[in-house]
């Protein structure tokens, strides 16, 4: 195996790694679908059918096409109605405070308003030192655009982040932050926690660089090592 190179980027999404969101997204989420007379998900059915494409999400779960913005927006109600349950995981100042001396950054699906509350909240602007979410850039993740946008942010240049020249990591929590980091030249970590919003099985399909079970790990280069060697140890065909 390689050599362990401590990354000099690290990129994290938002709502997983750094929010325990899970519980209120998903119910959010089954006040949108009662609201439509549909039938509620359980946890592990929400995972299963995660889907960054919002339009082809909500028809799956049976919401007439023409009704799916009305659905995003009443989501997003419900969701703020709901934001005093978002907590902070354990590991997550610790981690950064390790973390202080490289260049942090956020790529969220959020909106710029809800990010700026929880990194209030949280005293995150301590560490982190800048957040990309869905207002700061046309596209989202899976593209890796918002990421470049992050890494560009906090003094990369330009010509390293689109040839794929930095030694860098994105931790996340759903597939779409796999997909992301793996299009952007990342290293890839992704977390599996009881609070996660995608499954093992989905995240392992993308094949992230580690395999995690929470962010503490990404502060330790040891860990780090020790959970590559684990996760390719068991996926070796």
């Amino acid at each position: 195996m390689p050599k362990l190179n401590r990354p000099l980027v690290y990129l994290f999404d938002g709502d997983g790694p750094l929010l325990n969101s899970a519980e209120p997204a998903l119910a959010a989420l089954n006040q949108v679908l009662e609201s439509f007379d549909l039938k509620p998900l359980d946890i592990d059915t929400w995972r299963e059918r995660q889907n960054p494409n919002l339009k082809r999400f909500y028809e799956s779960l049976g919401v007439p096409a023409n009704d799916v913005n009305e659905a995003i927006n009443r989501y997003r109600a419900y969701f703020d109605g709901m934001k005093f349950m978002v907590t902070e995981p354990a590991e997550v100042t610790s981690a950064l405070k390790l973390l202080r001396s490289r260049r942090i950054g956020v790529v969220t699906s959020m909106s710029r308003k809800s990010w700026e509350g929880y990194s209030r909240r949280f005293g995150f602007d301590d560490f982190i030192g800048v957040a990309v979410t869905r207002d700061d850039c046309d596209e989202q993740k899976p593209s890796p655009v918002p990421l470049y946008v992050a890494m560009e942010k906090l003094g990369i240049q330009k010509k390293k982040v689109r040839a794929h020249e930095v030694r860098g990591i994105m931790v996340g929590d759903s597939v779409t932050d796999i997909v992301a980091g793996h299009a952007a030249g990342l290293e890839t970590a992704a977390i599996v926690y009881e609070g996660s919003y995608s499954n093992r099985e989905r995240l392992l399909a993308k094949q992230p660089t580690y395999l995690i079970p929470h962010i503490g790990v990404v502060a330790n280069r040891m860990a780090l090592r020790g959970s590559r060697q684990h996760y390719e140890k068991n996926n070796t065909a």
